[in-house]
């Protein structure tokens, strides 16, 4: 059923591939643990720096492995491999015209790096998928390669960590979906296509989904309306809704799950 999800992407990349590719390779259930051995790659997900202590780190080594771009961290499951580039910038930096240019740069050397390992699917970070735009640059320049986002990751493993808490969890449990942006309308779809009735959705806009699902604007005029029942799962798809524990606290039927996407 997650491979059904839809999939938010660059207009001219081609996610729906992309996703069964990294379907296969973030599949990792609550008790396993990967093998951390590399092999080689499939896929890369290139980001910049985290901080300025993760930076001096980087300008004080000597492993790049391209121009502004250190040598990749990696990891390994089930014979699937995969490199992480960190890019030679913070944020911040990237924020002025200069900095964008300098990212662009490095970001390529990065992709150039990536294709000569062998990897087919690039994922790139909040801050990377604001470089190219529609991303047709890179396309035309890397035709042969798959370019996503790292939000396809993000929700697919959201997405497992709810098949996992719903193993046992009846059709009727009441469930609420805090967001219905990427997320949530994700998790939406995953709820809807596995049978389960009851799905409250607090949002801010409506979802076009199905008619059948009740649109509130907060958990207040949830928890005061005709309609309300104690939940069963709380699905937190949204950093924008300041959920209060008395709230949480009134959801709760015997036991409440809380499930948030942080």
């Amino acid at each position: 059923m997650i491979k059904k999800m839809l999939v938010k992407s660059f207009s001219l990349f081609l996610p729906t591939k992309s996703l069964y590719m990294l379907s296969s390779v973030l599949k990792i259930k609550s008790d396993e643990t990967p093998t951390l051995t590399i092999r080689k790659p499939v896929v890369a997900l290139i980001s910049n720096c985290l901080n300025d202590t993760h930076q001096n780190f980087i300008q004080n080594s000597d492993h790049f492995c391209a121009d502004g771009v250190l040598h990749p961290y990696k990891f390994s499951y089930k014979n699937h491999h995969g490199i992480i580039p960190v890019l030679d910038i913070l944020p911040t930096e990237m924020l002025s015209i200069s900095g964008m240019k300098k990212a662009k740069e490095y970001f390529i050397n990065a992709v150039k790096y990536a294709v000569g390992q062998g990897v087919k699917v690039i994922l790139l970070a909040a801050s990377t998928k604001r470089l190219f735009g529609n991303g047709s640059e890179l396309k035309k320049q890397f035709p042969n390669i798959l370019f996503t986002i790292g939000d396809n990751g993000t929700a697919l493993a959201f997405l497992k960590q709810i098949e996992y808490v719903t193993t046992n969890l009846p059709k009727t449990a009441p469930i609420v979906v805090l967001g219905a942006g990427f997320l949530g309308e994700a998790a939406i779809s995953y709820l809807k296509d596995n049978g389960y009735q009851k799905i409250v959705i607090i949002s801010k806009h409506r979802v076009k989904m199905h008619e059948e699902e009740l649109q509130f604007t907060s958990i207040d005029k949830y928890i005061n309306s005709e309609y309300f029942c104690g939940a069963n799962l709380f699905l937190g798809c949204a950093h924008n809704h300041n959920v209060q524990k008395e709230q949480l606290e009134k959801l709760v039927k015997k036991q409440l799950i809380v499930l948030d996407v942080a």
